[in-house]
């Protein structure tokens, strides 16, 4: 598809526009970020139909929700951004906003648009709290079809905070992938007591909600888009809990206990299910568990066959490698490969003898160590 770029100077707001009609045009609007709308609103009525991405420097277009240029939008006009794919919002809840400014700016004539306009509001992505909020909303509670959508929202986020399963594939689950940007959330062991996130889109970092429990020296693993904070130590003790991050709520969800406390145990996923492997509890760990979201419990695998504390975990093709660690060993320099389908595990040395290793990287090839 052919694509037009329409950016301002304010805001550094960016429009893509993309349409099997047009050749690619570029042009410049220095006078008012929204304004960019007009030039929108002249495409259509020239009858050319767009996909729309609405970008600001901050990643969401709070701005423009709050112009005039958008409040004078047509409802087809406001269901075409709202239900983009790659709507650039940080949170479900300024799409939400869209449509609350836009039908309250002049409700008598717009209120019969609200069914239509929430089908595109992607409820389930919105946290609890917003959800029960919205469920006593006047103009939400007097539509049967708006009804549902927040029932169902609702019962997304129970049974999600109870267990995983299987997500629903309606379109209204799936958290929205403007530019196709990519998160990365580094936990910090000693200093910080929050994570704090990176966005690609707009190069900034930010910090997101605490944990539910200090921890430190714990293990983490990405399952299905939440990142979970695995055992650790916290309060002067080693844990067994476990949590997980969701990036669309900004939420943590306890889950499920380890069997055994693990401080700088090793975090695995493969094939759907998230490993934890070795660490300490008193004493060096040679134990693993494996957790399966479908049923949301723990439960124990073949041993490895020495200990390691704070090993590197890598999956690749089918099987786990968990790398050196710390043991009783002074030294540790070998790769002990778990096979799922066997429940075994494979011993190997690495040719670099008296190399101490702690982690290791897939770069389009065998398993990198990093010492």
């Amino acid at each position: 598809m052919d694509t037009i770029q329409a950016s301002s100077c304010e805001n550094n707001l960016k429009q893509v526009l993309t349409s099997k009609e047009c050749e690619p045009t570029n042009f410049r609007n220095n006078s008012h970020s929204a304004r960019i709308l007009e030039d929108l609103q002249s495409l259509r009525k020239n009858e050319v139909l767009c996909d729309i991405r609405i970008e600001t420097d901050d990643g969401c277009i709070t701005e423009v929700v709050k112009s005039d240029e958008f409040l004078s939008l047509s409802s087809q006009d406001v269901v075409k951004i709202i239900s983009c794919n790659d709507l650039a919002v940080p949170y479900e809840e300024k799409v939400l906003d869209c449509v609350m400014r836009w039908v309250n700016h002049d409700l008598d004539p717009r209120k019969d648009f609200v069914p239509e306009l929430m089908e595109h509001v992607r409820l389930p992505l919105l946290k609890p709290n917003i959800l029960f909020k919205i469920s006593e909303e006047p103009l939400l509670k007097n539509s049967p079809k708006c009804k549902d959508y927040v029932y169902d929202a609702i019962q997304f986020n129970l049974q999600k905070s109870v267990e995983h399963f299987t997500i629903p594939k309606t379109i209204r689950c799936k958290p929205r992938q403007f530019g196709v940007s990519q998160k990365v959330i580094l936990m910090f062991n000693l200093s910080d007591t929050s994570p704090k996130c990176y966005t690609e889109c707009n190069q900034k970092w930010r910090t997101v909600s605490s944990m539910s429990t200090e921890r430190w020296d714990l293990g983490v693993g990405v399952l299905n888009n939440l990142l979970y904070a695995v055992g650790g130590a916290g309060n002067g003790k080693c844990l067994t809990s476990v949590e997980y991050y969701d990036p669309t709520l900004d939420t943590w969800t306890p889950v499920a206990d380890m069997s055994a406390c693990r401080q700088g145990v090793g975090v695995g996923v493969l094939d759907g299910l998230m490993y934890a492997i070795g660490g300490y509890g008193g004493k060096y760990l040679k134990s693993v568990e494996v957790y399966r979201p479908s049923d949301g419990v723990w439960s124990s695998v073949a041993d490895m066959e020495i200990c390691r504390y704070r090993p590197g975990v890598v999956a690749l093709d089918g099987l786990l490698y968990v790398m050196g660690g710390e043991s009783d060993e002074p030294i540790n320099d070998t790769v002990e490969i778990y096979n799922p389908k066997t429940n075994t595990w494979t011993m190997e040395r690495l040719s670099r003898n008296g190399v101490q290793i702690y982690g290791g990287v897939v770069v389009d090839r065998p398993p990198n160590c990093i010492n």
